[in-house]
């Protein structure tokens, strides 16, 4: 029977009937239909933003539009191997969500072995249960947000500077007129993005939350007597972070007219942040802030150490995709690390006047061709633009085997 347990049964801050009736009966659906289709179901959750009662929903008079990913984990006491969902697409177009519906599969003996990751604690403490026994999850040994390893930064305004990459066109920089889906596409992901460059200070200081409204509460306490050296450097970023936060709980369009400026706020805001972070974790023994950006991309991949598991999912990813052995003369800089500098380079590339810097461009591909095969086109194109785009997609090529 699927149910919902949770005390609250709010699916977002807005406290709208019709906005959780609908999100209900849409998670009811989702869930439904994969109690139905995954054998051996111990528990089912849902996760992210609309478990917590802090999910994104943009409300334009009759049109109720889910803005976040619908997650469900699901725990079996069997595990799967493959199963197939491609039933959900329709459901995401019927509803649709601006991102994604993901369904997750964990075998149960496994969550006792979940590491000091931020999926591990909101997986444990803020999860919605649908379906089954809540208490499995006490199996995941994570204690709370403290508990979380500081190295979880990187990977998040990482992954937040990847998307940021990816969901933008340079066509936007000399076009008025933004299309509806890809104006909200470009606002999501850069308010994800400045987001997460709060969250990673919460980490630098133990004091990490799954909720959006604590971790704002928690910022507002610490920002100028915990980062204050960083604020010198990049003033707004406390006050584009709380516009950020009201802006996830209660979207409205209207407060950022002018996207294509929030997209490079966010870019300058995560730079700045993951400089600062190098130098708070000893990834730099460069006390200057205000040293060249360039200059930490050496002294990251300098400091980065070996990383086994990374190395193995990496090349098997890359050898089954892709054919490629290249990644397996890797070892040190990891092949992560690899790809977070290329990332780097390609964001520093761009500035907001339209100069594209192709030495930054060149350094990207360079790194990535150390681990993945890269067409030459892209090498001898002479087309700044064009050439940008292409070294984009080969790091978010390279990326995707990362995180697979």
């Amino acid at each position: 029977m699927i149910r919902d347990n949770s005390p609250c049964r709010h699916y977002t801050v807005q406290n709208d009937p019709l906005v959780d009736r609908l999100v209900g009966q849409q998670v009811k659906r989702i869930a439904s239909g994969v109690v139905r289709e995954v054998k051996n179901i111990v528990a089912l959750f849902l996760t992210g933003g609309y478990a917590r009662g802090e999910g994104s929903v943009l409300v334009e008079g009759d049109n109720i539009i889910p803005l976040g990913d619908y997650d469900i984990l699901v725990i079996s006491s069997f595990p799967h191997f493959h199963q197939d969902f491609s039933w959900l697409r329709p459901l995401e177009r019927e509803f649709k969500v601006q991102y994604h519906v993901e369904v997750s599969i964990l075998w149960k003996p496994l969550l006792s072995f979940f590491r000091n990751r931020i999926y591990s604690y909101e997986v444990k403490f803020g999860s919605r249960l649908i379906f089954g026994d809540s208490r499995v999850l006490n199996m995941i040994p994570i204690g709370g947000g403290h508990a979380i390893d500081v190295g979880e930064g990187y990977s998040l305004m990482f992954n937040r500077l990847m998307g940021l990459l990816k969901v933008f066109d340079l066509q936007f920089m000399r076009e008025s007129h933004i299309e509806k889906e890809q104006r909200l596409h470009l606002l999501f992901q850069s308010i994800k993005t400045v987001l997460s460059c709060g969250e990673s200070l919460l980490l630098l200081n133990h004091r990490y939350h799954f909720s959006y409204e604590e971790r704002l509460r928690r910022l507002q306490q610490c920002f100028r007597s915990d980062f204050d050296k960083l604020l010198k450097l990049d003033s707004s970023l406390e006050t584009d972070y709380l516009k950020a936060s009201h802006f996830k709980l209660k979207p409205r369009l209207g407060m950022y007219p002018e996207p294509v400026d929030l997209w490079f706020d966010a870019k300058r805001h995560v730079i700045q942040t993951l400089i600062y972070y190098m130098m708070r974790t000893g990834r730099s023994t460069n006390g200057s802030l205000s040293a060249r950006s360039d200059k930490f991309i050496d002294l990251f991949l300098n400091s980065s150490k070996p990383d086994f598991i990374g190395f193995t999912k990496f090349n098997w990813n890359a050898i089954s995709k892709h054919d490629s052995l290249k990644g397996l003369n890797r070892i040190k800089p990891s092949c992560s690390d690899i790809v977070r500098a290329s990332i780097f380079c390609v964001a520093l590339s761009l500035q907001q006047d339209g100069y594209i810097n192709e030495e930054f461009l060149d350094k990207a591909l360079t790194l990535v061709k150390g681990i993945l095969p890269v067409s030459s086109k892209v090498d001898s194109n002479t087309d700044l633009k064009k050439k940008w785009r292409s070294v984009r997609d080969s790091v978010f090529q390279a990326w995707t085997l990362v995180r697979q």
